[in-house]
């Protein structure tokens, strides 16, 4: 890199997202060279002059935080540092021998948050925040992974199961510990809720559910089904962390904050893994399925993803709805027509925010046939596949007639659990069928803990 580049990019870094006034720009191109002479002032002023106006300059309304890796972000660092290499001043600067002393770094604090989320501008002030020393903050945090290299279970802050999906392979449940976990939820309560996340999203979200997920969707000519392949695992740290300093707080608590959200789980657990697949995508540090944290985060994350697949569904006139990773879009007849290139477009969307479409999942319903999504029929009204209410009808009886443990062929941990939260799907959308379905499993004999 040239004398002249490493300047300009300098600057430019310094530049990027200050305060689109004179006394702040200069201030901050003092600091990169060492010196405050001239030709510093005519720099600082003439981007106020040419740029303000143009959409080269950040604007009052500019944050850079918004995601740490947006387009605006480097499109507005590539035209300044562009625009900077063809400035005069700067040229006779470098003719005169300045050249860079200390690049900006952004300071430590706590920026104004637009969302009303708790003012944590030090490590000191979180860990008093949540009730923990500073030492035990930093355990639990664990930023430096060194519990994943313990043997020692009792080090760990979460437990492991293997669990196998009904569409095939594995999924890890990865569930905090009882400490780490109301933490968690402390977080998820006063910082992550107070952030809202795009309408389409109705996964993890007070008030929404799979009925107002699927629900926009009913009666529509032509229901697609789409899903994003390892939807937690593809969100890392670096990612939940942009989210914590979108909110306002510095580098360092965003990074605090994401290290008490993510997990990278231990090489044993990662090496017990079905398949070399989950062992790859399981390595980095990543939103965990089992912390309370991590359904509101992925929202949050997928933001800019859903104002993309939102606005592209729009301009076909059709309606867009996410409930976690399952994604459904639904118009008129000619979407099924659109859908050769629709759906690559979206997989393009995906991969450019950092997620990735299964293409094997992917479904294109007429409402010549069965329209189902997340386990609901759309085609006329909302309604629970046949298919699914018989299977549990049956799994019911035969808890009545031989006892729960004929049924539990999965060796479900808390079988009861498990089907109290069937019966309690089915009566959200049907509340008949529900009570039914309720009465039987009231009639089962369990035994005795």
């Amino acid at each position: 890199m040239t004398s002249m580049s490493k300047l300009q990019h300098a600057l430019a870094s310094a530049l990027v997202d200050a305060p689109w006034d004179r006394a702040a720009l200069a201030a901050r191109i003092v600091h990169v060279v060492g010196t405050s002479e001239r030709w510093i002032h005519e720099l600082a002023d003439d981007p106020v002059h040419e740029l303000a106006s143009s959409a080269d300059a950040p604007g009052d309304d500019f944050d850079p935080d918004d995601d740490a890796a947006s387009d605006e972000l480097i499109d507005t660092y590539g035209r300044l540092a562009a625009w900077l290499g063809r400035q005069p001043a700067l040229a006779k600067a470098l003719r005169a021998g300045v050249r860079v002393v200390r690049p900006w770094i952004e300071p430590d604090e706590m920026r104004e948050s637009r969302w009303a989320v708790p003012a944590l501008p030090t490590t000191g002030e979180l860990a008093r925040w949540l009730g923990v020393s500073h030492a035990r903050l930093e355990i639990l945090a664990d930023q430096w992974n060194l519990s994943r290299d313990s043997i020692d279970p009792r080090a760990r802050h979460y437990r492991y199961t293997w669990l196998p999906k009904r569409t095939g392979g594995h999924r890890l449940l990865e569930a905090p510990k009882p400490t780490l976990r109301g933490i968690q939820r402390y977080l998820l309560d006063d910082i992550v809720a107070r952030i809202p996340p795009h309408a389409a999203a109705h996964g993890f979200r007070t008030g929404h559910s799979v009925r107002t997920f699927a629900q926009p969707h009913v009666g529509r000519e032509v229901v697609m089904r789409l899903d994003l392949h390892a939807f937690f695992t593809s969100i890392t740290a670096p990612r939940v962390a942009a989210v914590f300093r979108a909110a306002g707080y510095p580098f360092s608590i965003a990074g605090v904050l994401a290290a008490l959200c993510t997990h990278a789980p231990p090489h044993d657990v990662i090496g017990s893994a079905p398949s070399p697949q989950d062992r790859r995508r399981m390595a980095a540090r990543h939103l965990p399925q089992g912390a309370p944290t991590s359904g509101a985060l992925a929202n949050l994350v997928a933001h800019h993803f859903d104002v993309r697949v939102a606005a592209l569904a729009a301009t076909l006139g059709a309606s867009y709805t996410r409930y976690a990773d399952d994604l459904a879009i639904s118009g008129p007849r000619s979407l099924a027509r659109a859908a050769t290139t629709l759906i690559p477009r979206i997989g393009a969307i995906a991969i450019e925010e950092g997620f990735a479409l299964n293409f094997r999942k992917t479904r294109v319903m007429k409402s010549s046939t069965r329209q189902r999504l997340t386990g609901l029929v759309v085609n006329e009204r909302l309604a629970i596949a046949r298919a699914d209410l018989e299977e549990l009808r049956a799994i019911l009886h035969n808890c009545v007639r031989f006892g729960p443990h004929s049924q539990n062929r999965a060796n479900v941990p808390d079988f009861r659990a498990h089907l109290q939260g069937r019966v309690s799907w089915v009566t959200s959308i049907d509340a008949n069928k529900g009570g039914r379905l309720a009465a039987q499993l009231a009639s089962v004999q369990w035994p005795t803990p």
